[in-house]
């Protein structure tokens, strides 16, 4: 079973405009926090949990996809 995926970080400047991306092969989670549920809530809640992920190997390449 093939439980590993590819993934990019794309990393901003302070501007918020992509300035370089870190891309992971072989990435896998293996942390997720819990989620906690609220049905009495009025607002809308957004779920948000912390997950951590592990890799094989990454490459650090600017916008283009050039190696840094």
């Amino acid at each position: 079973m093939n439980i590993y995926s590819d993934g990019t970080l794309t990393v901003l400047t302070s501007n918020q405009v992509p300035n370089f991306k870190i891309k992971f092969k072989d990435l896998w989670p293996y942390s997720l926090s819990t989620l906690d549920f609220d049905a009495t809530a009025d607002d809308i809640q957004y779920f948000t949990a912390d997950v951590s992920f592990k890799y094989t190997i990454y490459n650090i390449t600017d916008l283009n996809g050039d190696p840094l």
